[in-house]
This record gives C-alpha cells, sequence and structure tokens, in this order.
C-alpha cells in the first residue's frame, strides 16, 4: 500500500491569539468579546462565568482555556513517555510531537491552523476527549519503542491515510488503489451549496460525523461550515440561523449532541397502517408530512456488506452506492440536475475500495501484531460474499470472528480481572505498560469469545425469530454474531433487517418527534420515533433496521439509528438489558474491549 502524503500546514503553538474583530463580526454577544479583550492572551477561554450565548452554555462549561491543554499535554507526555503524530510517526522519548493535542484533530478536519476561523470554542469533555485522542499515551503504537510482549510473529502490516484516533486508540482506512485519490467527486462539492460528500462523511469521524467531530466544527466555524445548512439539518427547515446563538440552539440538540441529519417522510396511501398522531418537540412534523432523524451511514466497508443504509434495499451494493450518490448530491448538496454518471460511477468506486478499522489500542498495542489480523489492510484482503455465513444456511457458523484468535494465550494467561479489589494488581496495571498490554489483549480476546459463543434468549424480534422461529413471540437462542453474522466485518450476510427496540417509545429521546401508528386491520398502535424499514407501510417492518458492519465502531460515536448510545459501553447495556443476558462487570468489559478493536 503507498503511503498517503499529509499537507503540510504552519504550525500554531500555543497560547493562541482570538480574533475579537472576528467574532463581533459574527454577532458573538459584546459582553463574551469585551470579557475576551480584557483576558491575558495565554488565558483567553470562555470559562463558566462567561456564558452568555445561551443558558445551556453555562452549566455545560462549553470552553476550557488553551493553559489548560498545554497542562494537560504535558502531563501526558510525561505519563507516555512516546508520542505518536496524527501522521502515525515517531517521536523520540520525552519530546513533544510534532502537532499539539488541540490541531490534531482539527487539521485532520480541515479547521485547525490556516483555516479561516481558527478561534477554538469546546465543552470541557469534548476537549479532554481530543486530548487522550491524540494518542500521548502512544505506548499501545509500538512505534520506535521495544516491544513489551516479546517479538512480534509476524511483520506489521502498514496502512495508508491519516488516522481516526477514538477513545480506544486510532483507526486508519486503506484504499484498494494504494492512496486516497482527493481529486475524486467524493471530495468536490457538486451541488448548488458548498457541501461535499466528505461533510458527512468524514474519515477522520469514521466515514461518517460523530458528536465530537460536529461539536468541534460548529465551534471552529461558529456554525457557519457547511455541514450547518437548514434543509436537512437542525431541528426544523425554517430555523433562525441569523446569529451564533440562534444557531446553535437550531442545531445542538440533533446534530450537535448526536450526529443526526433530518429526513422527510410520507406513508404511502397503500401503508397497512396510519399516523393517528405526531409529538414534534419542534412543531414542524405532522401525521402527512413526518420528520425522522438518523445518524449517516459509514461510506466505508460497503464492498463487504449486503445492504448500504439503515434501512434500504434489498438491492445490489454497488448499485445502491450509485444510486445514493445521486441522491445524496441532489437532496444534502442541493443539485438541480442529476449528477452525471461518469461521477457518479467514480464516487461509487471511490467508496466500494474504502477499508477502514481500528489499527492499534491505546493498552493492547498494535491491532495486527503477535498473529492479529486486526487493521485495515487485513481486512481489504477479508473475502466477502452475500449470503455467506447466512443464518438459513446449512453451513452456518457461530464463530464469525476470529481476528484475535491468536490472542488466546494472553487470555489463558491472564483468567482473572485486574482490579478486583487486588491493589497489587491495580497498581501493576496503572504503572507497567507491559501488564497493561497483556490484560488488555487478554481482554479482546476474552470480549471476542463472548461476542462469538455466549448464548441467550431472544424474542419478539422481526427479522429473528420470524426467520428462526414459528413465531415472535417464540424465542430462540442467539449469540450477537447470530445478527452480525458477515465473517470478521459484523454485518449481517443478507438483506435482512431486525427490529431490537431502538425506535420503541421507551427508548426514544425526547428531542426526536414521537409517531402513533395504528394498524388497519387489527387496530393495533405502536409509538416509534422512527418507522425504520416500515416506512415502506409494511407494520411488520416498522421500527426495524439493518444490522450494521463492526469495523471501526469505535471511532464513530454515537451508536444507533439515533445515536442514542453515546458510548461503547451504552451499546452494551442496552442489549444486556434488552435481551436479559445478565452479563458481569467483567463480560461487559471484555465485550467493550472487543468491540473498541474492532
Amino acid at each position: 500500500m503507498l503511503h498517503a502524503e499529509q499537507e503540510a500546514r504552519p504550525r500554531r503553538d500555543l497560547p493562541v491569539e482570538l480574533d475579537v474583530a472576528r467574532l463581533a463580526q459574527l454577532q458573538v454577544p459584546s459582553r463574551a468579546v469585551s470579557h475576551l479583550r480584557r483576558m491575558p492572551a495565554d488565558e483567553r477561554s470562555l470559562e463558566r462565568e462567561v456564558h452568555p450565548f445561551t443558558n445551556d452554555l453555562v452549566t455545560s462549561s462549553f470552553v476550557i482555556g488553551f493553559r489548560s491543554i498545554a497542562r494537560l499535554r504535558s502531563r501526558s507526555n510525561r505519563v507516555a513517555h512516546h508520542g505518536l503524530t496524527s501522521a502515525g510517526t515517531c517521536v523520540a522519548e520525552g519530546t513533544t510531537p510534532d502537532r499539539s493535542p488541540l490541531s490534531f484533530f482539527l487539521v485532520e478536519s480541515g479547521r485547525g491552523p490556516g483555516s479561516q476561523t481558527s478561534e477554538v470554542f469546546m465543552s470541557s469533555k469534548s476537549w479532554l476527549a481530543i486530548v487522550a485522542l491524540t494518542g500521548m499515551a502512544a505506548s499501545a503504537s509500538s512505534c520506535g519503542v521495544e516491544k513489551p510482549v516479546g517479538e512480534d510473529s509476524v511483520g506489521v502490516a502498514q496502512s495508508a491515510l491519516s488516522p481516526a484516533g477514538n477513545l480506544h486508540g486510532i483507526a486508519e482506512t486503506v484504499h484498494s488503489t494504494g492512496t486516497i485519490d482527493r481529486t475524486n467527486p467524493f471530495f468536490q462539492a457538486l451541488g448548488a451549496n458548498p457541501r461535499t460528500c466528505e461533510s458527512c462523511h468524514a474519515a477522520n469521524q469514521g466515514w461518517t460525523i460523530t458528536t465530537l467531530g460536529t461539536q468541534t466544527t460548529f465551534l471552529t466555524s461558529l456554525g457557519l461550515a457547511p455541514i450547518f445548512l437548514p434543509h436537512d439539518a437542525g431541528s426544523r427547515p425554517d430555523e433562525d440561523l441569523s446569529t451564533f446563538s440562534a444557531r446553535f440552539t437550531a442545531f445542538s440538540k440533533t446534530l450537535l449532541n448526536k450526529g443526526l441529519i433530518r429526513f422527510g417522510r410520507a406513508v404511502p396511501g397503500t401503508a397497512e397502517f396510519t399516523v393517528t398522531a405526531v409529538v414534534d418537540p419542534y412543531g414542524f412534523a405532522t401525521p402527512t408530512q413526518i420528520t425522522n432523524f438518523r445518524r449517516p451511514t459509514p461510506v466505508s466497508n460497503e464492498s463487504k456488506t449486503s445492504t448500504v443504509t439503515w434501512t434500504g434495499g434489498p438491492h445490489d451494493v454497488p448499485t445502491a452506492v450509485n444510486s445514493t450518490a445521486i441522491g445524496a448530491t441532489t437532496f444534502h448538496e442541493q443539485r438541480a440536475t442529476p449528477l452525471p454518471a461518469d461521477q457518479a460511477a467514480a464516487i461509487r468506486d471511490f467508496q466500494l475500495g474504502l477499508a477502514f478499522a481500528q489499527i492499534s489500542d491505546w493498552d493492547a498495542g498494535r491491532l495486527d501484531a503477535d498473529g492479529a489480523l486486526g487493521g485495515p489492510t487485513n481486512l481489504l484482503a477479508q473475502a466477502f460474499s452475500v449470503g455467506a455465513n447466512d443464518i438459513q444456511s446449512p453451513g452456518f457458523t457461530r464463530n464469525v470472528f476470529t481476528i484475535f484468535d491468536a490472542w488466546k494465550v494472553y487470555a489463558d494467561a491472564h483468567a482473572h480481572h485486574v482490579g478486583d479489589g487486588c491493589e497489587q494488581d491495580l497498581e501493576s496495571f496503572v504503572f507497567d505498560v507491559h501488564g497493561r498490554q497483556l490484560a488488555s489483549r487478554a481482554a479482546i480476546y476474552r470480549g471476542q469469545e463472548l461476542f462469538n459463543n455466549l448464548e441467550f434468549s431472544v424474542s419478539k424480534v422481526h427479522g429473528l425469530n420470524d426467520v428462526l422461529g414459528p413465531d415472535l413471540a417464540t424465542p430462540v437462542t442467539a449469540t450477537c454474531s447470530t445478527c452480525h453474522n458477515a465473517p470478521n466485518v459484523g454485518g449481517h450476510a443478507v438483506f435482512r433487517m431486525f427490529d431490537v427496540g431502538t425506535a420503541d417509545a421507551d427508548n426514544c429521546s425526547a428531542d426526536l418527534p414521537l409517531l402513533t401508528l395504528q394498524n388497519k386491520g387489527s387496530g393495533a398502535e405502536r409509538k416509534v420515533c422512527d418507522m425504520g424499514k416500515g416506512g415502506n407501510g409494511v407494520w411488520a417492518d416498522v421500527g426495524s433496521f439493518r444490522a450494521p458492519p463492526l469495523r471501526g465502531l469505535a471511532a464513530r460515536a454515537p451508536y444507533f439509528h439515533d445515536g442514542q448510545a453515546t458510548s461503547l459501553t451504552a451499546v452494551v447495556s442496552y442489549f444486556d438489558k434488552r435481551f436479559n443476558i445478565g452479563l458481569t462487570r467483567h463480560q461487559k468489559r471484555d465485550l467493550e474491549a472487543f468491540l473498541g478493536a474492532l
């Protein structure tokens, strides 16, 4: 694979001079601007005493000072001893990587030093995440350091492209052509607005968008970046966007907090149900013009899945990707004429060549080391065909994931869990990089085994119980890999939608419209915040969505179609509760470690 070259950008050291004139021009309240003028340059921030933008900002401590970032960076460097730059190159022990924690995420998103607006406003939690994501604890990278676990049994495959830092480690992308062609129409503005496909499908956000990514973009652009357009983003299309405060109000509850894009839906006249009521917190949706919000699906790994959107299909995947490119440029980019066939085909081929996966874990290190087969290069080589390992085929195996089989040796050597009230073990875990790596690799392997083999009872899941059993009510025995059964990818092997309750009223956010549906024949009612595949008018399909592929999962929080699960911990907890699995806290940790390593 060819290594993609990072574009050289000027570095900006801390502290940063804020362009207060620009803030005033963009209608940031005068009290905030006046306060900034009075502050020393190295302390400028919008701390809790300067939150006139909205009441929400007062309570969320929306911005922290650059001085805190510098302190955190210094501390993390001392702890880690080694650093990793955003381009994946090594730095000497005790030195500072070439990019600061501040610039890491912003440069990769195209909104760092050198961009038109470089003032940064960010929540404390998000800043702490950015510092963590830069890989200052780079013992995980195995980059220029001695291998604490011993010599790797195989050479480590290097991948090509920029990393996507996340709370679990670093994910990377490779392309089947060996490089990322940024002249591809995917990266070009093809419509009436300045958006590109990348606006909602960014490499450093797992080829979708994340809450951290959208918040960063919003705050660095003051809500003026192309993604913040009212026709498909924000609470309703006619929102006031004239001031920073108004833009924050319009986009905060859906796009910023959940990474959601807005779609208009209409129930077909032939539907088996009617929409009898809509409760829309924004007062816009009606029973005849429904508003629903969904996470943009990642455009990576599409060559290894049976369907490419939350509810689309059945379809031939290349044809579907081609059609989606045409539809997306028409709707999201507001193109007046259909996308030319050659440009649609170029976007299709680009997307089908993308492989994205976690390449390193902060504690476990390289995920393609010591016989493991993690990372995007190995994923690119993974065979896939629609129908392979279908749950209804005679050859079905629940051992769907095998990429960490080689790490069984670590699980055998670490049968207990660190921190079970054993003070010596906990101290060793915190301060011993070698021990932490062993324990983390063991946890990832155990999580893989749980995912493949831990049995639990499933009932009332459309797409599973009515496929494997006589009806929805009759329980069937399943594992996680029953639905996520595409080998070493984790999507579903054939086109099939599942209703696991994520759209049910009990799981719906108060920030999303709630629909009441009534079956025309039986009179049965159901309340959902998204009809799911049921948008086709079929009652049985209401609330059903695809089982998404799982590679690169750690890089694209939040999760589910509506972003209701903010972390992998929340995902594991949701299914534990939904299916009464009874996971122990250690099993939950192991499953999270495994999912975070995909």
